[in-house]
């Protein structure tokens, strides 16, 4: 997250950030994004308001005052506008900082564990800031808390070793990689038949035949969407009855997937 923020360089390999349908310079890119780290670098010595007009000088934005103005709305900071950083709780200064983060607008706004160490009360209130916010921008949120990333983003993905070990899609679908299919009057060979043809499945296997009912759980690839795939293909075998993801257990996932050292993502 630090490199793709623009404070650390990589040692090897490439950080890409999509912006719109442009080819960006880094610099660019960097202008189009927020960033929070797990610890807001905040100035203690100064108000928030003149922290927040000195990041929004930094940042040379055209309009300062204004873009102050509005930050200070959204993140509900009226009420400490010109109190010292350094007098702010934990929960006050975390909402500076995702105001600083939220100066200018940006296409790209990355979260590092944003809700560290607040109370129950100062958590509920900066996952309802982010949740709000995440509806005008993408929004890549890392957390270690379950229940705040179900809460609050809309994909989930569970990172190890830096690949993607498992997706899942919390706008109602569930896991996309796990399809259960029902099937009527279908023959089992051909559905098998088909299956195998798949390059986007990685496996499947059936569970039994009832009241001329086939049962099938398939397996996609890793970033593979194989359910409008599945659907044309199948359609040619029976009635197709069901086509639905696995509502797994997030839970059960992250123990499967996680050992020691373990490291999560989750994307809003």
């Amino acid at each position: 997250m630090r490199m793709a923020a623009g404070s650390n360089s990589p040692d090897a390999g490439l950080v890409k950030v999509r912006v719109g349908q442009e080819t960006l310079s880094r610099r660019e890119v960097l202008k189009r994004m927020g960033y929070l780290p797990e610890r807001p670098p905040l100035y203690d010595a100064l108000s928030v308001l003149d922290f927040l007009g000195f990041v929004a000088q930094v940042k040379r934005l055209p309009s300062p005052t204004r873009a102050v103005r509005e930050v200070l709305e959204s993140c509900a900071l009226g009420n400490v506008v010109h109190k010292r950083i350094s007098r702010l709780s934990k929960g006050f200064r975390q909402r500076v900082g995702l105001a600083q983060a939220l100066l200018g607008k940006p296409n790209v706004l990355l979260l590092d564990e944003p809700t560290s160490g607040l109370d129950p009360l100062q958590v509920r209130e900066i996952r309802e800031l982010i949740a709000r916010d995440a509806k005008e921008r993408v929004t890549l949120l890392s957390t270690h808390i379950i229940e705040e990333a179900v809460s609050v983003c809309s994909r989930l993905l569970l990172i190890r070793e830096g690949e993607i070990a498992y997706e899942y899609d919390n706008r109602g679908y569930g896991n996309v990689a796990m399809q259960r299919i029902r099937l009527r009057g279908a023959d089992p060979i051909s559905v098998k038949r088909v299956l195998s043809s798949l390059n986007g499945l990685k496996s499947f296997e059936t569970a039994g035949e009832e009241g001329g009912i086939l049962s099938v759980k398939c397996v996609a690839r890793k970033g593979s969407d194989i359910r409008g795939q599945l659907a044309k293909e199948l359609a040619s075998t029976g009635e197709l009855l069901e086509l639905s993801p696995i509502r797994d257990s997030l839970e059960d996932q992250l123990i499967q997937v996680y050992g020691e050292g373990s490291e999560k993502v989750f994307d809003s």
